[in-house]
Order: C-alpha cells, then structure tokens, then sequence
C-alpha cells in the first residue's frame, strides 16, 4: 500500500510536467492542422497504425492481420516503421537488403519475416514512404506506429486500444502513459480493442463507453490474440501450440505486455513453472543467458518458450541455453471481419 502511495504521489508531483507536454503537442499539431507546415500527399493510398499510450497493445500482430488481408486481395502492400530501439541508426534502412535484426528493430523485422514484404525503417517518416513508392510501386502503405505523425496526409488512421489495459484512468506522458489525452480518439477512422479473449466483459465495456464520449460514428471492432504455433530454434521448425503440453516451461519475454503472453501460454494448458521478464526490446547478455541457465537447472525446466519478436534477439545465443527454445507465433483474428473490409473499400483500400 506504501508503495502505491509513493508512485501515485510521484506521478503528481510530475502533473505540471504532463501539462507542458500537452501543449507542446498541441502546438506540433497545430503546426500542421493549420499547414503552417503543410503535410506531404502521395499518390499512394497511406494507412497508419498507432496507439495512445507507451507500450504494447498489440500493434505488430495488427500490422501483420493488415498487410496480409491486404496480399490476399491482390494489393501490393509495403510498411514504414521507425524501428525502435535499433542499433543501426542510418536515417534508412532496407530490410529486403539486410539480415540482422539488431540493425532495424526487432518489430519491422518480424512484420517482414511473417508477410514478406518490403519493409523500410527510418525515423523520417516521409523519407521512408518516398523511398518504398520510388523502389517497389505500391498500391498501399502501412505507417506503423503513425498515429501521432502528422506530416504526411493518409486515408485511413487506425487506433488500437489494449483490452488489458486500464489506460481509461491514466495522465499524459510523463505522470502516466498516454501520449496524448483521451479525446484523442475522435481523431481516428477505426479503432481496434485488441486482446479481448484477456479481458472481462465488463472492462471491454468500460473501453467502449469511454471512446463513445469522445465519438459516437467511429466504426470499432474487437479483436483477439490467440496462438498460433510453436518454432523450435534455430532450426525454424514448426509445431502444434499444444506440442509442449505436460512439459515443465520456462516463459521468456521482453515485450510491451509481458502479462498478455504469459497469459496466452496459459490459455494453451502448459505448465509454466518460472517466468523470466524484461522491459520491452531488451537486448539479451551473457548475464541474461547465465541467469536462465540457472533457473533452468533450479526448476528442472524442459523447455523455453519466448514471443517472436525476442526470438530474433535470441536466436544467436540459443546454442548456450541449456534445454530446447521455442517461440509462439501469434496470429490476430478480428470480429466482423466483413464490416471491416466494408470500411476499407470505402476507403478505396479493397
């Protein structure tokens, strides 16, 4: 109770701080909504992908489901993302032209292994989409994580919101997690409720109030993450969810909700006897590998199960682990999957 007396607190003495951030960013906005900058217009139809709060909600599983319904309705689908936490830090980098995911981020890599497509990282948005238009002719491009980029002009803005996520009762950066207020929702062409199978039914409808005060037309719909299937490392075997049932588990993440995955391999019946967790888009050391090792060996674990994002991370050091590594492929399935493709084409995007 202390400790939660200090963090709420602390996050009040940083309200002033979260003051300030707002109308810094209502400036950046303002900026372009009255084209004291103007924004830049593609030919190309743009779709951005992004979020209100720090954190995971689901978007690379979303932007995956995208560019794949995309594919099978003969569209030419490319991504731009900024590529967080890379090392590489060249304003561009080409995925189709680079094998190493510590170069260009862990996410667009695995949007690019998951739907093969041409994925482009750069921290000017812009630069990036004028790159993929000039390189690879595409009907479509997904801006992952653009919902708070302003300066380039798009057809569609799709806003996800975590089921899981009690952001309703959240400040704006840096006393809580939104990145920008609430009201914010009125901005977007659909929003996305992910992980709903994680939630109760009563938080789901505390979520949809909540975007109902702040726009009443815009078209939502629920979606579920559920697994997909195993891979064995490194050699990219596949294998039912199920295939480790009974087996003692180890759960191995570094991801913007750790809670959601561990949750997921419940939901498959395995016995997860230890979970090892770190902030999202950690990069693995030696100390990290040692320190598995010696869960491993303390807990007779059989087997490691990790996402697939920390998977690309991993795959270099799984010589050194001690039992078998795996990662569970996540697939996103959306209610209303019709009602959806409907608002596309209204968009001219099917």
């Amino acid at each position: 109770m202390k400790v939660h007396r200090f963090y709420d607190t602390f996050n009040f003495l940083l309200l002033p701080f979260s003051y300030l951030y707002q109308l810094l960013f209502s400036i950046y906005k303002a900026v372009y909504r009255y084209r004291i900058i103007p924004q830049q217009e593609f030919k190309e139809k743009i779709v951005s992908v992004g979020n209100l709060t720090v954190g995971g909600t689901g978007k690379t599983p979303f932007v995956i489901f995208l560019a794949e319904l995309f594919n099978r309705n003969n569209k030419k689908v490319s991504v731009v993302s900024r590529g967080y936490k890379r090392r590489r830090k060249d304003r561009l980098i080409d995925i189709m032209t680079n094998s190493n995911n510590t170069k260009v981020g862990d996410e667009p890599w695995l949007i690019s292994k998951r739907v093969t497509i041409p994925v482009v990282v750069s921290h000017d948005k812009k630069e990036g989409c004028s790159y993929i238009i000039e390189t690879y002719e595409p009907d479509i491009i997904i801006i992952d994580d653009g919902f708070q980029s302003f300066s380039i002009g798009r057809e569609l803005d799709i806003l996800l919101l975590d089921a899981t996520d009690n952001f309703v009762d959240s400040f704006v950066l840096p006393a809580g997690r939104l990145r920008e207020p609430l009201s914010a929702i009125k901005r977007a062409d659909i929003v996305i409720i992910t992980r709903c199978n994680q939630a109760g039914k009563n938080q789901i409808q505390r979520i949809l109030r909540r975007i109902r005060r702040y726009s009443r037309h815009t078209p939502i719909f629920l979606s579920s993450h559920n697994p997909l299937f195993l891979i064995k490392i490194p050699e990219n075997r596949t294998f039912s969810p199920f295939y480790l049932k009974g087996k003692r588990i180890l759960s191995l993440s570094s991801i913007g909700n750790n809670q959601s995955f561990l949750l997921t391999l419940k939901s498959i019946g395995l016995n997860i006897v230890q979970k090892l967790s770190y902030l999202d888009h950690h990069t693995y050391s030696t100390r990290d590998i040692n320190r598995i090792n010696r869960l491993v060996a303390l807990h007779n674990i059989d087997a490691i199960i990790t996402t697939e994002k920390d998977m690309y991370s991993l795959r270099f050091s799984v010589g050194e682990l001690q039992v078998p590594l795996y990662s569970l492929a996540i697939e996103l399935s959306l209610e209303e999957l019709k009602r959806f493709e409907m608002v596309l084409e209204g968009k001219g995007l099917l």
